[in-house]
């Protein structure tokens, strides 16, 4: 693509976690997630913090587990917001280092939200949240 997107998915069923994997072995590559840097709709911290997990989010961990880290100190309840299906439908995109700041200028001129979420790494293919 000319903007340099190599890759997207919609983030929706499987998690950010999920979708991520699905990314990572198609690619054979680590996506390593910030924690600190994932978007969260109002609301959803608070419910995560109660204890209120969906039970497709315990499906997703299931499914990511073995092909998933999760770095101490990373808080719980953004443990299960990286989990959970009920996403806002946003899109995972993995773009080159050296063609993040062209793909982040044309979002911000185009009024389209975007967050810098983590790095693509070399690896065995998997994800995980630090």
């Amino acid at each position: 693509m000319a903007a340099g997107v190599r890759a997207a998915t919609d983030v929706t069923g499987f998690g950010l976690l999920g979708h991520g994997l699905e990314m990572a072995r198609a690619s054979g590559a680590r996506f390593v997630f910030e924690a600190a840097a994932l978007p969260a709709l109002p609301g959803a911290l608070d419910l995560a913090e109660a204890g209120i997990e969906t039970g497709g989010a315990a499906h997703n961990r299931r499914f990511v587990a073995r092909s998933s880290t999760i770095a101490e100190g990373v808080p719980d309840p953004l443990v299960t917001l990286a989990h959970d299906p009920q996403t806002s439908g946003g899109l995972l995109a993995a773009i080159p280092a050296d063609r993040v700041a062209s793909v982040e200028a044309a979002l911000d001129g185009s009024g389209v939200e975007r967050w810098r979420i983590g790095r693509v790494e070399a690896g065995e293919p998997g994800v995980a949240l630090v």
